[in-house]
């Protein structure tokens, strides 16, 4: 059963065919033994499977059945990986030499990629706040031309802008997608826990569902019951995934130990033939959570539960995807009899890769969101601001139109309606800029947009109704006035 969630396998697959190159082995025995994998390293190593089954079975060649393979496979990444692999062997380099020097080019070039990758979205992040400020001013700017000068279609202009909101938020984020790509920090496999699961999977529809929820708040209500409107939706979806975060965050704690872990584990397992005395070793003298992981592993393994079948259960069930990928490959690996000590540190540096990648994501990720909620905050109280000048504006413009050429065409309620709008596009946009940038779950997604929709929707309303209170004693002799007239 597949557990990974989003992104690529190229990395998985290449760390377990890396522990496996630990030995010198000739091509068919060497793909006999990656096709003997199973469960969820089985589905990673699937085209590799196929390709020794077309030659044993159909007399291909083995660099042939390898490109063969490589042209149904979806994953880009996995697909490069076979079809380079295929053509290694065709050219007459062994599939074990190959895999040493693959290894090792795509953790040098990987690491190089996501490091530009970073750099081009934070400067993309960067670019849409400049943008997010532009169309701010654009709204405001308009508005008041709209209403002071005759011939210019307020309406049309605010339309217009609107759809270049939408239009750069499109841009900014399929940009950052293609640069960045997906990852995970969680999975939700069969032993995730339960609610964990549950928030990750319903997070699309609980996301899909706020944003059509608060764009029709904004369109079927009043602003300033619309926006109180958004703003409890956006406190909901924060609460509903909140719930999910609450676990999850102790899951960046719990990887940082795993390299030691499992480089510990293989060492050890490779002088005790019993592997419950080999847990009971490796968790003296480690922090709390993973003594308590082990010690779950141990009892497991007394109970009569078979090791592989143990530590899957165990660590997948943290809900951590690196944790789920060590231990797949250190089970498979010693199932197929490669000397554990060798997948220890294969392990180890796949794991320090990871973490190393993410804690630079989560750094560029967090300078986003440092500059994202006050931009989204300061966007919406400009426009709450605006649109309670434009209506105090159009109360004015009607005593004195007999007088002077002011004939704004821009309706009050198209104005709000278009406000609105634009707070849900900006915030949902910077939700996904986060959630790309870090590689974060689903289930912090829906946290991120629902909370700059909380944020975002709380402060258009304070200020539009602050602004327009605050108007409204100050000018409250308009309204004699207007009756005298």
């Amino acid at each position: 059963m597949r557990v990974r969630g989003r992104g690529s396998d190229a990395e998985l697959m290449m760390a377990y065919l890396r522990a496996l190159a630990t030995e010198e082995l000739d091509d068919l025995t060497y793909l006999d033994l990656v096709a003997s994998a199973k469960g969820q390293m089985g589905d990673v190593l699937k085209p590799l499977a196929q390709a020794r089954d077309l030659f044993r079975n159909w007399g291909f060649g083995i660099g042939r059945a390898l490109r063969s393979v490589a042209s149904a496979v979806t994953d880009s990444k996995v697909r490069g990986l076979v079809e380079r692999m295929g053509k290694a062997v065709e050219a007459g380099m062994r599939t074990v030499a190959y895999v040493r020097m693959e290894y090792e080019r795509m953790r040098d070039i990987g690491r190089r990629e996501m490091e530009n990758a970073l750099d081009h979205a934070k400067t993309l992040g960067d670019l849409y706040m400049t943008l997010i400020s532009t169309f701010t001013f654009l709204i405001a700017a308009f508005v008041i031309a709209s209403s002071t000068f005759s011939g210019i279609s307020g309406s049309t202009v605010l339309l217009f802008i609107l759809a270049g909101i939408v239009g750069s938020s499109l841009f900014v984020v399929f940009l950052t997608w293609r640069y960045v790509g997906t990852d995970t920090i969680v999975s939700t496999g069969p032993f995730a826990p339960h609610w964990m699961r549950f928030v990750e999977e319903t997070a699309p529809i609980a996301l899909a569902a706020s944003v059509v929820a608060s764009l029709l708040s904004g369109l079927l209500l009043d602003p300033h019951t619309g926006s109180l409107v958004s703003a409890g939706i956006g406190a909901t979806v924060t609460a509903f995934a909140a719930s999910s975060w609450i676990r999850s965050r102790k899951i960046p704690a719990l990887d940082a130990d795993l390299p030691m872990i499992f480089r510990a584990l293989s060492e050890v397992m490779a002088h005790f033939k019993d592997p419950t005395e080999a847990m009971e070793v490796v968790s003296e003298g480690q922090p709390k959570a993973v003594r308590r992981l082990l010690e779950k592993v141990t009892a497991l393994l007394r109970s009569g539960v078979e090791l592989g079948t143990a530590m899957r259960s165990v660590f997948s069930g943290t809900g951590s995807r690196l944790a789920t990928d060590a231990s797949e490959i250190l089970v498979e690996g010693m199932r197929s009899g490669v000397p554990s000590h060798g997948i220890g540190g294969v392990i180890y540096l796949y794991l320090n890769d990871r973490l190393s990648m993410r804690k630079k994501r989560s750094q560029i990720a967090g300078y986003i969101k440092g500059i994202a909620y006050p931009s989204v905050g300061t966007s919406a109280a400009i426009m709450g601001v605006v649109g309670s000048l434009y209506g105090l504006l159009l109360d004015a413009i009607s005593m004195v139109r007999q007088f002077l050429p002011l004939s704004p065409d821009l309706p009050l309620g198209l104005m709000w309606r278009v406000m609105v709008a634009a707070i849900v596009v900006i915030s949902l946009t910077c939700a996904l800029l986060v959630y790309l940038i870090e590689g974060s779950s689903l289930a912090h997604l829906a946290l991120y947009f629902g909370s700059m929709l909380l944020v975002s929707s709380a402060v258009f309303y304070l200020t539009s109704t602050g602004t327009t209170a605050l108007l409204e004693s100050m000018t409250a002799h308009l309204s004699r006035l207007r009756s005298m007239w």
